[in-house]
């Protein structure tokens, strides 16, 4: 994980940056005092959201034209909307974010559909690492092809390719050629000409 990120989450929840010299013990205990706190205040929660909201309407009174009683009631309406929205949410199915809970894998005895976390987590961390490299095995990956092009195409080599007039002192083998054009030049006599820019280009 990003240190900038977790920066920006301890300023968001103003916690000092001490803890991330905490050891795991302190860290637990921590976590055992926020969970006893955020209970003992969920329990008043429906009076606490109604304070929250009348102070938020006398602030915001201040910066609108509008009375302090119509802005708390528009305030009471969105909240009964969001209110409303959860309960719907929760009522298709729908309530759990979007988080993926199972994953389906090609095994030597067929599809098998795993449900497990961890499992989960390892299916999708192989995939991703399969899906990136599927190209590491390409000949632009590879020597000569990867030191006179590197990995953006922006050395003198791909303006050659481009330019169709590319011409390796490397030996490359002939498997890592493509044919990609042929002319006829009558005032050279020239024939078929064979480059690899069909293949630069592809694999750009």
């Amino acid at each position: 994980m990003s240190s900038r990120l977790i920066h920006r989450k301890l300023n968001k929840a103003d916690i000092p940056r001490e803890v991330l010299g905490f050891s795991k013990a302190q860290v637990e205990s921590k976590l055992k005092e926020s969970y006893t706190a955020y209970y003992k205040v969920k329990k008043d929660h429906i009076a606490k959201r109604q304070s929250y909201l009348e102070e938020l309407a006398s602030v915001l009174v201040e910066q609108q034209d509008l009375g302090r009683a119509n802005m708390l009631r528009q305030l009471k309406e969105r909240e009964n909307q969001r209110s409303v929205a959860r309960k719907i949410r929760y009522l298709q199915g729908k309530f759990s974010k979007g988080s993926t809970t199972m994953v389906t894998v090609d095994t030597p005895e067929g599809l098998q559909d795993i449900t497990d976390k961890e499992l989960v987590e390892q299916a999708i961390m192989e995939s991703n690492s399969a899906k990136f490299q599927q190209s590491h095995h390409r000949p632009f990956y590879k020597d000569p092809l990867r030191r006179e092009f590197g990995f953006k195409g922006l050395t003198p080599q791909s303006a050659a390719v481009l330019a169709g007039v590319y011409d390796s002192n490397e030996d490359i083998p002939e498997a890592e050629k493509t044919t990609t054009c042929c002319h006829d030049d009558a005032n050279e006599g020239e024939g078929a000409r064979t480059t690899i820019y069909g293949y630069f280009l592809a694999e750009l």
